[in-house]
């Protein structure tokens, strides 16, 4: 039993091991960090600053550069694998095409919202163990952080959102990458096309918005660009309202893509067949 489910997840298993080992790596770096840094082991060593830490620096950094294609495997290989072996012609014998392919997308949305909130709230109950009696409730935990401009919202609220943000973010690429998955058959070329649209469209949007900035004076288009960086995993750096307008927008347009990628039945039956 134990070998058939490892067998049948191997994919989702081999993610989370090599997740969790990069983030126990930058957890080790952090706690090295707090040691020998002071603004690390005075106001700014707790589990607020633990969490963004391994989330966001160095070996964090590259895992959300990389998020896209985790994301990916993590959440879509199972409904990927039904649709290249063939087994969903006899499924939707007994079921609709589209109640077939609505419960595969929310599968896929539970999967990756899952893979989001344990990276996210066991490295919190770490920092809270490590760190629970050295917390220092400061004026301005977010500046320590190096994150003045979120500062009003306090640390704990400046968690929730960047957790709900970084969900809908997940949301977001199980789109995406299903789009391609209705158009490409092999998993590996799929993703890979998948990264690259992603960074030629996020890349492109940077490069737009600084090369039109100086002829804006109202407008920090700078900012802006700075703060909808699909790749830092929209956990806000920057603004969170801008941030929530380009998740808005990313998540409507894709959604709306993945419906019409997926109406047509024949379509993504002649491609799997």
């Amino acid at each position: 039993m134990v070998l058939f489910v490892i067998r049948k997840y191997k994919n989702e298993i081999f993610i989370l091991c090599l997740t969790i080992l990069f983030f126990g790596i930058n957890c080790y770096n952090y706690i090295n960090q707090s040691l020998l840094v002071p603004v690390f082991s005075t106001k700014g060593l707790n589990a607020l600053s633990f969490w963004y830490f391994v989330r966001t620096a160095n070996i964090g950094e590259i895992l959300l550069f990389l998020s896209p294609i985790l994301i990916t495997i993590f959440a879509t290989t199972s409904f990927y694998k039904e649709l290249s072996s063939g087994i969903y012609q006899n499924i939707i014998l007994k079921s609709s095409y589209k109640k077939y392919i609505i419960k595969n997308i929310v599968k896929s949305y539970i999967k990756a919202i899952c893979y989001t909130l344990f990276s996210s709230i066991i490295i919190f109950i770490i920092g809270k163990i490590l760190f629970s009696d050295k917390i220092l409730y400061v004026d301005s935990p977010l500046e320590v952080l190096g994150l003045p401009n979120l500062e009003s919202l306090g640390q704990y609220s400046y968690l929730l959102i960047s957790i709900l943000y970084n969900c809908i973010y997940s949301i977001i690429i199980v789109n995406i990458s299903l789009i391609i998955f209705s158009r490409i058959k092999k998993q590996h070329i799929a993703i890979i096309r998948m990264f690259i649209i992603l960074m030629f469209i996020n890349y492109g949007i940077y490069f737009i918005l600084t090369l039109i900035a100086p002829l804006i004076k109202n407008i920090d288009l700078v900012y802006i660009a700075e703060s909808i960086n699909i790749f830092q995993g929209y956990i806000p750096s920057m603004n969170y309202f801008v941030t929530a307008i380009s998740l808005f927008i990313w998540l409507l347009v894709s959604t709306i893509l993945l419906v019409i990628a997926f109406k047509k039945r024949q379509k993504v039956f002649d491609l799997y067949e």
